[in-house]
């Protein structure tokens, strides 16, 4: 959550990789009443978003993983956090 409201129009980019049972993750991201659906998968990848909120105060972005696993349940450690993103950067670049 940001502290002041997201520019009316920007672009949200970011580099991001996928976790998920297949190595590849499909998330939902949802900025005020909108949602986009991506699929990351096992490589980073740079991800750019146009998004226009047309005069609706938003200062959250939600992204939430479809199917997140821990890697315990993938046979790769102890770690029992259940994960399904790996950021490597993001960026709110004003239009």
């Amino acid at each position: 959550e940001y502290v002041s409201a997201l520019p009316n129009k920007f672009v949200l980019a970011f580099t991001a990789k996928g976790f998920g049972t297949d190595e590849s993750q499909t998330v939902d991201i949802r900025v005020g009443t909108q949602t986009h659906t991506i699929v990351l998968h096992s490589e980073p990848s740079e991800i750019r978003i146009p998004i226009e909120l047309q005069g609706s105060a938003v200062n959250s972005i939600e992204f939430t993983p479809q199917s997140p696993i821990s890697p315990q349940a993938k046979g790769l450690g102890d770690d029992t956090r259940v994960l399904g993103i790996g950021f490597v950067s993001l960026r709110i670049e004003t239009m």
